[in-house]
């Protein structure tokens, strides 16, 4: 997988756990169309950055417990001709 699609991965995943419309794991992993092991994969990545995610039975659906800021962007400049490192 290229790295834009990866970042769009993350965006996409933020937003769902955010409206709280991710459905159980085997229907959110559906929507980002990978397979399970995967979600949790990403999921568990997610954690370790400092999210605290968990899975709320009564919402059926992934939630942050408490407020974070995911930003997924990759950026690359080049310097101007004649400017050196």
């Amino acid at each position: 997988m290229d790295l834009e699609s990866t970042l769009e991965r993350y965006r996409k995943m933020d937003s769902m756990i955010r409206l709280e419309s991710t459905g159980p794991p085997c229907d959110f992993a559906r929507k980002l169309g990978i397979s399970r092991s995967q979600l949790y994969n990403c999921l568990k990545e997610l954690r370790v950055r400092g999210a605290c995610i968990r899975f709320n039975k009564w919402k059926r659906s992934y939630t942050y417990i408490k407020p974070v800021e995911v930003r997924a962007e990759f950026c690359l400049t080049f310097p101007e001709e004649g400017e050196s490192d």
